[in-house]
């Protein structure tokens, strides 16, 4: 499989959604919140890793992060996902991106978790040990506990 259909298959999973592509990315602005999708592609092959997670508008243009909080999609369904988008290994094309559709699909609802305030401290909660947070964005999400 290229790269160039695969970004035609996440692009057409994440469009309907309300995402907008900008290079290897897929925002979403919602607010005070931009939710962000976005492929990664290996300095090495042609392995990709997918990242999900959001931007706090507050926080920009001073702050140029990819995000202020996110998980990869490894930690979310293990390392199974990353032969999935590896578009070196032996795949056939029809499985590959049928296995990319599903994990799309699969993840669509948790990009939404993005998109609320009470979502992201969900997905931190389910995800402590894996999401990466900035210390401004953990600053935000004080300011809101009160």
């Amino acid at each position: 499989m290229k790269k160039e259909e695969l970004y035609k298959i996440v692009n057409s999973y994440l469009k309907p959604e309300g995402y907008k592509k900008k290079g290897s990315r897929w925002n979403k602005d919602v607010g005070d919140f931009i939710a962000v999708f976005f492929l990664q592609r290996s300095n090495y092959s042609s392995q990709y890793y997918i990242s999900i997670g959001v931007l706090f508008k507050q926080l920009l243009p001073q702050q140029k992060f990819d995000y202020h909080i996110s998980i990869r999609s490894e930690y979310i369904f293990g390392d199974n996902i990353i032969e999935i988008f590896n578009l070196e290994n032996i795949l056939s094309d029809d499985i590959r991106k049928e296995k990319i559709i599903k994990a799309i699909n699969e993840l669509i609802p948790l990009l939404k978790k993005f998109e609320s305030l009470q979502g992201i401290e969900e997905i931190i909660h389910k995800y402590t040990s894996a999401i990466s947070i900035t210390t401004q964005a953990r600053g935000i999400l004080k300011k809101n506990e009160k």
